[in-house]
């Protein structure tokens, strides 16, 4: 897919950019990964995106930002999935993110992480 090669590109160039709207303009893009089984290159690059320059809009309740990344996080935590997302995902979460959530935030990821394990006992090993 010519189209796929195209973006893995641009968002390889746009890797080491940190800032605050990035995911915010790469959100059309992240939201098609909930239903879309995308390149895995293409989506390991998309999440990645959301990093610690997003906290401010992943606690903002105006952004769709956060539902996007729980549903993210819903999708790419099972051990099925692509590993490429799945590893940056919590990689970030552990490093950048979880921290810097208000408590309502870190709270539904605690409800996320333990819905996949109750659901998937072979993610206990992902964790």
């Amino acid at each position: 897919m010519i189209l796929d090669e195209t973006r893995v590109k641009i968002l390889e160039s746009l890797s080491l950019v940190s800032s605050g709207v990035k995911a915010l303009s790469l959100l059309p893009s992240i939201e098609v990964l909930r239903t879309y089984h995308s390149n895995m290159t293409l989506a390991t690059l998309l999440v990645s995106s959301i990093d610690a320059s997003s906290i401010a809009q992943l606690n903002d309740s105006e952004t769709r930002l956060w539902e996007v990344y729980v549903q993210l996080l819903k999708k790419y935590l099972h051990p099925s999935s692509d590993f490429g997302p799945r590893n940056v995902l919590i990689q970030l979460l552990e490093t950048e993110l979880f921290s810097k959530l208000v408590y309502e935030r870190q709270v539904t990821i605690c409800e996320v992480i333990i819905g996949v394990i109750s659901r998937d006992i072979d993610a206990v090993g992902i964790f």
